[in-house]
């Protein structure tokens, strides 16, 4: 696109246009095929994330956002008391540390340098934890 800028020579008082083109930035995919898998290890629960790379991969870098409040598809952190995130490399990470039997939602977005892309759909999943044996178990 180009807009024209305006340029006054106080000396002269004398105008002069030049054209300037503007760079429209590249707009940012949103990130899809996101999907998530529940685990337990050592009884601590865990989210596994997966994502597929949004189509142009050069310099892209992805932002794991979560909560336990489930916010809007556009504005997901509007709504949540307690946001995280994490910048990743690559199209998958594991969240742990969370709470036990807690619904979890999580978006991933895509970032570049010309910005963040959209959130992708929200997802969500429950934690959970194995039960260990009754303390009271007699054999």
């Amino acid at each position: 696109a180009t807009t024209y800028s305006c340029v006054v020579d106080h000396k002269s008082n004398m105008s002069t246009v030049y054209p300037v083109v503007l760079e429209t930035p590249i707009p940012i995919p949103q990130v899809e095929d996101v999907t998530v898998t529940r685990s337990v290890t050592d009884g601590s629960p865990s989210l596994t994330v997966l994502w597929t790379a949004v189509s142009d991969g050069s310099g892209i870098t992805y932002t794991v956002w979560y909560s336990t409040s489930s916010g809007t598809i556009s504005e997901p952190l509007c709504a949540a008391s307690t946001m995280y995130r994490i910048n990743i490399i690559g199209t998958s990470t594991t969240l742990s540390e969370l709470e036990r039997d807690t619904r979890y939602y999580i978006w991933v977005t895509a970032l570049s340098s010309g910005g963040q892309g959209p959130y992708s759909i929200r997802k969500s999943e429950i934690t959970y934890t194995v039960p260990g044996p009754p303390d009271d178990l007699t054999i």
